[in-house]
């Protein structure tokens, strides 16, 4: 009887013959989808306002009170025009060129009115023409001959689109409208300069480019797609202001814009 006994403790303690089942494995619950703050109308249908206009709640109320009583439904709302801009931002080249004009001062408020209304807000981004940072930082400027900032027959300056460091900065003005909370980015003077003595610009930044010798319409595609990337990495809408006139023809006409290839980066135009 000893031995049984020792011999079922044994046989009791010793490894299991059959392997153990694991448990089956618990799915993890997919995150409910963003909310989308803005959301896109299925046919946008707006004006343009002036970030001065923005920032004024009289003028907002009256436009308002038009969308309200028509089939518009969206705001083409300035960001940056000309160099100048119109909100408070931390952006280093924009302060050291003394480029903001401050004409938003409640730009969350802004916001959150359009929400509520909903108003399907465009952030637009003027980005070569420019009157600070050229002038602030000539090595970035499309230059004359003798190294001076060139300006349109309007006066305008122009940052240089071969010079990266103003890629940087555009871009910077990009990643604030979106942290903002606009839905779509419209950029406008997506080019090289016009209406001026062309043959005279000197663009300094050429030398360093990647491709020295690329045509100006692959250096425009170039920066909307590095732009479009962090557009879309956002989750918004990409979108352009075309200069009229190539539609008319196959060649640039020297501002860096054809009509297929400017298309392709952007989601609309």
């Amino acid at each position: 009887m000893g031995f049984l006994a020792l011999a079922s403790i044994i046989s009791c303690s010793g490894p299991s013959k059959s392997a153990a089942v694991a448990p089956p494995p618990v799915e993890a619950e997919e995150p409910p989808p963003p909310k989308i703050r803005f959301p896109k109308p299925d046919h946008v249908r707006g004006i343009y306002l002036t970030a001065w206009s923005a920032g004024l709640n009289s003028r907002m109320d009256n436009v308002l009170k038009m969308l309200e009583t028509t089939e518009l439904n969206s705001l083409v709302i300035d960001i940056r025009d000309a160099g100048i801009l119109y909100f408070k931002t931390d952006i280093p080249d924009a302060a050291a060129a003394g480029a903001t004009q401050v004409a938003v001062t409640k730009p969350e408020a802004l916001m959150t009115r359009l929400e509520e209304a909903k108003v399907y807000p465009i952030a637009r981004i003027a980005c070569f023409r420019d009157k600070f940072v050229p002038i602030k930082f000539p090595n970035r400027a499309v230059q004359t001959p003798d190294g001076k900032p060139w300006k349109d027959r309007a006066g305008y300056a122009w940052l240089d689109p071969y010079n990266k460091e103003n890629w940087e900065y555009l871009a910077a003005v990009v990643d604030f409208a979106l942290e903002l909370g606009f839905p779509e980015i419209q950029l406008d003077y997506v080019r090289f300069p016009s209406e001026g003595k062309m043959s005279s610009m000197v663009f300094p930044g050429k030398a360093k480019y990647p491709k020295p010798d690329a045509k100006p319409a692959e250096v425009i595609a170039e920066f909307a797609n590095f732009i479009g990337k962090r557009v879309r990495d956002k989750g918004a809408v990409y979108s352009a202001d075309l200069f009229g006139i190539i539609s008319s023809g196959n060649a640039d006409q020297g501002i860096g814009q054809e009509l297929q290839a400017s298309s392709a980066p952007f989601d609309l135009i």
